[in-house]
C-alpha cells in the first residue's frame, strides 16, 4: 500500500476535489468507509487556514465503490483560531458522505494535560497476539499492524463480550504531518468501534454498517507522531439491529488522543464478494 500521503492526495483546488478510490482500501463489494472519511477531512484540511483537526462527524449515506469520488468543500466559519467546513462525498452524482469538520490552532499553551495519563494501562503491544488473520477479512486493513488484547482470535470465534481492545500503529509510512497521525485514529476508530457490538455473533456472521462517526481529539494528540495506539470500545444494547459504540484512544503511556463513538446497523449474514 502507498504511504498515507499517496493515498490521500486529491486533484483539484478551491472547494472541488476528486480521486479515484478502491485499491487495498476495499472489503467485500466496497471501499472502507474510513477511508472515504479520510479522504472529506483532507479535503477539508486544504480549505481551513488552521492544520489541526479538533472534531469531525462524518454520515455515512452510501457504501462507497470503487472508482471515482468528488468532494465538495463548503466553509461554514472562519475565524482567527476555528474553522468550520461542509464536505460532500459524491459517486454518480448521489452523495454518499457527509464530513462536518472543526479545525483550530493548538499551540503549546494548549497542550496542558487536562486529562491524566491512565497509568493502568494494558502490558504493551509485544505481549499480545498478532491480528493479522484480519486482514483476509478486512484487506483495507493493512493499513495497519495490530496486537489482540480483547478480541476475537477468529472471525468465526462467538460468544465474546460487547467489548474489544486492541494496540495498532501504522504499518505505511505516515511522515511527521500531526494531521495524518490524526487520520490514522480516525480510520483506527472507524475499523474497530462497531467490532464490539458483533462480537457475541462473530465477525463473520454479521455485517455491520456504519450510519455515522464523530472523533473528538484531546490537545495532547496535536504533538504525538503515530506509533502504538490503544483503543478500547463497548456497545450499548442494540434496538432492532441498531447500535451505539464508543471509545477511546490512547498513546503507549496512557495519554488519552481522542474519543469516539458511532451509531451503526446490525445485518445477518456477509455481503457477496
Amino acid at each position: 500500500m502507498d504511504s498515507l500521503h499517496e493515498s490521500l492526495a486529491l486533484d483539484g483546488s478551491k472547494g472541488h476535489y476528486g480521486r479515484v478510490i478502491g485499491g487495498g482500501w476495499t472489503f467485500a463489494d466496497r471501499v472502507f468507509g474510513g477511508y472515504t472519511a479520510a479522504l472529506a477531512a483532507t479535503a477539508a484540511r486544504r480549505e481551513s487556514p488552521h492544520a489541526t483537526l479538533l472534531a469531525l462527524h462524518v454520515m455515512f449515506l452510501e457504501a462507497a465503490r470503487p472508482g471515482p469520488l468528488d468532494l465538495s468543500v463548503t466553509e461554514l466559519r472562519r475565524g482567527r483560531s476555528t474553522w468550520a467546513g461542509h464536505t460532500v462525498a459524491c459517486q454518480d452524482g448521489r452523495p454518499i458522505l457527509t464530513c462536518d469538520a472543526w479545525f483550530g490552532v493548538r499551540g503549546a499553551e494548549a497542550a496542558l494535560p487536562a486529562t491524566p495519563i491512565d497509568t493502568t494501562s494494558p502490558p504493551g503491544p509485544d505481549a499480545h497476539p498478532s491480528m493479522d488473520w484480519l486482514r483476509e477479512l478486512y484487506p483495507f486493513l493493512g493499513v495497519l499492524e495490530e496486537r489482540a488484547v480483547d478480541y476475537p482470535s477468529s472471525a468465526d470465534e462467538s460468544g465474546g463480550p460487547r467489548c474489544i481492545e486492541v494496540w495498532a500503529r501504522p504499518s505505511v509510512l505516515t511522515g511527521d504531518d500531526p494531521f495524518l497521525a490524526q487520520i490514522v485514529e480516525l480510520i483506527l476508530a472507524d475499523a474497530h468501534l462497531l467490532d464490539a457490538a458483533i462480537r457475541p455473533l462473530g465477525l463473520r456472521a454479521s455485517l455491520a454498517v456504519s450510519l455515522d462517526l464523530t472523533v473528538m481529539w484531546e490537545p495532547s494528540g496535536r504533538f504525538l507522531k503515530p506509533g502504538w495506539l490503544n483503543l478500547v470500545a463497548s456497545a450499548g444494547a442494540s434496538n432492532d439491529a441498531f447500535v451505539a459504540c464508543t471509545g477511546r484512544i490512547r498513546a503507549q503511556d496512557g495519554t488519552l488522543l481522542a474519543t469516539a463513538s458511532q451509531q451503526g446497523r446490525i445485518f445477518s449474514g456477509w455481503p457477496s464478494e
